[in-house]
C-alpha cells in the first residue's frame, strides 16, 4: 500500500533545456530536471496511522528523441549563464546531448526514485525497488548554421 501511495504522490520533474527551445547540430545541449536529490512526500494516512515518504534520486532516464538515450545518477545542474556561463562547444559541468541532424524532437525524462516511508514518526523502512515518477517531456527544434566568412571589420 504504501509503494503505491508514493508513486502516485510522485510530481512531475520539468525538463530544463539551454539553448531553452532551439539549438544546433554539434553544439551540447545542456539539460536537467528541475527537481531537488531529495524530497518528502506529503502525509498519508494508510490504515488510520499517518506516514510519511521520504524519496531521493537514484537515476534519470533520458530519451533525447534522436534515437539517442542516456541514464545519469542525478538530476544534473540547471544552467547558469551569469555564475558559470559555457563558453566551449562541450560543457564539461554539465549533463547533456550534441544533436548531428535537425528535425523537431521531443526530449523526454523519467527520474527514478528510492524510498523510505515512517509510520506515525517511527523508524524509516525502504520501500524495495525503485519508483519511476511521471514522464517529463520537453520540445526541441534542432537546426543547423552555416557561417559566412567576411573581411575583418577593424582597421589597421
Amino acid at each position: 500500500m504504501v509503494w503505491q501511495q508514493a508513486q502516485r504522490l510522485i510530481p512531475t520533474a520539468q525538463i530544463g533545456l539551454a539553448p531553452r527551445h532551439d539549438t544546433l547540430v554539434n553544439m551540447e545541449t545542456i539539460m536537467w530536471v528541475a527537481t531537488p536529490r531529495q524530497r518528502t512526500l506529503p502525509t498519508v494516512t494508510i490504515l488510520g496511522r499517518p506516514v510519511s515518504v521520504h524519496i531521493s534520486v537514484d537515476h534519470v532516464s533520458w530519451d533525447f528523441g534522436d534515437g539517442h538515450t542516456s541514464a545519469s545518477n542525478g538530476p544534473g545542474r540547471a544552467y547558469d549563464a551569469k555564475q558559470d556561463p559555457c563558453k566551449t562547444a562541450q560543457c564539461a559541468d554539465y549533463d547533456g546531448h550534441t544533436y548531428t541532424t535537425t528535425g523537431n524532437l521531443a526530449v523526454t525524462a523519467t527520474v527514478t526514485w528510492k524510498a523510505t516511508f515512517q509510520v506515525a514518526g517511527g523508524p524509516a523502512t525502504a520501500i524495495p525497488g525503485t519508483l519511476d515518477g511521471p514522464l517529463s517531456t520537453a520540445a526541441l527544434l534542432v537546426q543547423e548554421a552555416r557561417s559566412v566568412l567576411v573581411p575583418d571589420p577593424t582597421p589597421n
